[in-house]
């Protein structure tokens, strides 16, 4: 709207308004003295363009997007870190107490002791929030002297950690709320209510799934990928606390379908085969994650025009996706994934 209003156009809309008899040249009085307004109006000018833009979900960003979200009930998810069992033995392979607060280490994650479940077994929080803390598992460090602790070791996940929501997913879940009417427990309704739990990332909502009264609700990470299963029954207890009366409602996450796509291209000189077949994955994984949930298939001219958009590719042939020159079917309880990619010259 004002973005053509640059200083230069200022200028000389002003200069304009002045009488042509008198020297308006670069260097004049007049150019020098109206050429600091001329700046500041420039500056005001950006300023209200950026208070517009920032008024708008799409446009928005920073704390006046968490603002927008928290005018419309949008709680933003904060990363979290991962809570996990810790177990603790003796010389003699005995559970062991230790205390509260002892700190331990594995890989380059610290775990915290932060309560006790029984002897010998403890609820670890990790140091480092995210989904980092969900992924590793084993031997466990001290990192100060317990006395009479031999072994120590990191098991299951307690609560899986999550990531901070991103502002993609902030927008996503935001103008999902201000487009779609949620009440009385529809589809919408669910949806919203599982993606507020950190570490969903997306939902789908299979009403009458097993007959009157029973809902399915599928979730996914923030990456289009299926979930642990603590977050699984995370999600299902936070559901069961906001839903109406009397539904029954089962969460469990998507299955992973492997895509396998094989091809023979054609390479301009210099291309590195390996190089090709990174960022062709790399752009199905893209392509994967914007259909998740929404599409039926994946498909078979698109993975085509993928492949032709490669840098470095000039053609290919035989091109199959799993297997088939057809698109390749995903059920409704499935999301795409990367399967075996084979690129031949």
């Amino acid at each position: 709207m004002y973005e053509d209003q640059t200083f230069d156009v200022i200028m000389n809309r002003v200069l304009d308004s002045i009488k042509h008899t008198l020297d308006k040249r670069e260097g004049s009085i007049i150019y020098d003295a109206a050429s600091p307004t001329a700046v500041e109006i420039a500056k005001v000018y950006t300023a209200i363009i950026t208070s517009l833009k920032i008024g708008f979900i799409e446009t928005s960003s920073g704390e006046f997007l968490r603002y927008l979200a928290h005018d419309n009930g949008i709680e933003i998810k904060d990363a979290l870190p991962a809570k996990r069992k810790g177990i603790f033995y003796d010389r003699n392979n005995v559970p062991i107490d230790i205390p509260l607060e002892s700190r331990f280490s594995i890989d380059i994650l610290n775990y915290k002791a932060i309560e006790r479940i029984k002897k010998g077994e403890y609820v670890l929080i990790c140091e480092t929030p995210g989904i980092v803390g969900n992924q590793v598992g084993g031997t466990l460090i001290p990192t100060d002297y317990i006395d009479g602790l031999a072994k120590a070791e990191l098991t299951d996940i307690i609560e899986p950690g999550a990531e901070e929501e991103s502002e993609e997913e902030i927008k996503k879940r935001l103008l999902f709320k201000v487009r779609m009417q949620a009440t009385s427990g529809n589809k919408a309704h669910y949806i919203i209510w599982a993606t507020s739990v950190e570490g969903v990332g997306a939902a789908k909502v299979i009403p009458l799934w097993n007959g009157p009264g029973t809902v399915k609700v599928i979730i996914i990470d923030p990456k289009h990928k299926p979930v642990i299963n603590e977050l699984i029954t995370k999600t299902a207890d936070y559901i069961e606390t906001v839903r109406p009366i009397g539904p029954s409602v089962t969460v469990k996450t998507a299955t992973a379908k492997k895509i396998d796509v094989n091809a023979k291209i054609k390479l301009i000189k210099g291309a590195i085969l390996a190089e090709v077949i990174q960022e062709f994955q790399k752009a199905l994984d893209e392509y994967y994650f914007s259909i998740s949930f929404n599409e039926p298939v994946v498909s078979y001219a698109k993975v085509s025009s993928i492949l032709l958009g490669i840098k470095g590719v000039i053609d290919h042939s035989d091109l199959t996706v799993n297997g088939k020159v057809a698109n390749a079917e995903i059920g409704q309880e499935e999301v795409p994934v990367v399967g075996t990619v084979t690129l031949l010259e």
